[in-house]
């Protein structure tokens, strides 16, 4: 088992790169500038409370109700690999930004609680995100400092999510929409990376097992 520390360190970068925080606040700008919301920051604090609680449900209640229905963690393991590389692929060709655009552009047509969708579903909590959440905590494997460790992992990311969505348009006027692309790419690749290690990991487990 991992130290805390880079127990932590992978699960930061985990959530980070399925999450996609700066992907999520172009998203987020684009929706605030078409639309009359009130307070930003009090929508953005909204979504992103409502997004990591569902996260954190998950975290803790996903591998009993996998089990409960007769999958093994490590078939999971195998599955959610498979979802995160298809994610990484949409992100490495682009088409991770129109799957965002097709859920900014569906707010505008009529939903009224923005924080609710699209922006913590399934922008912020989607089932990558999810996904992730229960890989990770069966990785810790029942220990209450590594649990402890994935959640605070999780948590980091939700308070940057947070500062993401509040200062949206100062962060693309300093790295612009070309440097949004890149970094979108960039994180595809290394999610890329992950999945074929949660692959790896489960179809290690189902052999042994």
């Amino acid at each position: 088992m991992p130290s805390l520390f880079e127990l932590f360190i992978s699960s930061f970068i985990t959530f980070f790169v399925v999450i996609d925080p700066i992907g999520v606040a172009t998203i987020f700008l684009g929706m605030i500038g078409r639309q009359n919301i009130g307070s930003p920051s009090r929508l953005a604090l909204r979504a992103t409370l409502i997004g990591f609680t569902l996260m954190t449900l998950f975290a803790f209640v996903g591998k009993p109700f996998i089990e409960s229905l007769g999958i093994s963690t490590q078939a999971f393991r195998v599955a959610g690999g498979l979802l995160l590389f298809f994610l990484s692929y949409r992100m490495v060709m682009g088409y991770h930004e129109s799957d965002m655009a097709e859920a900014s552009a569906a707010s505008a047509r009529g939903h009224r609680d923005l924080a609710v969708f699209p922006l913590a579903i399934p922008l912020l909590s989607g089932p990558g995100g999810m996904t992730v959440s229960i890989l990770l905590m069966d990785k810790a494997k029942g220990d209450l400092w590594h649990q402890a460790m994935v959640m605070a992992a999780l948590l980091s990311v939700g308070v940057i999510s947070f500062i993401t969505l509040c200062s949206a348009r100062l962060m693309l006027r300093v790295i612009g929409q070309g440097g949004v692309d890149i970094l979108a790419r960039v994180l595809g690749v290394i999610l890329a990376a992950l999945s074929v290690q949660f692959i790896a990991d489960g179809v290690n487990a189902l052999i042994v097992h």
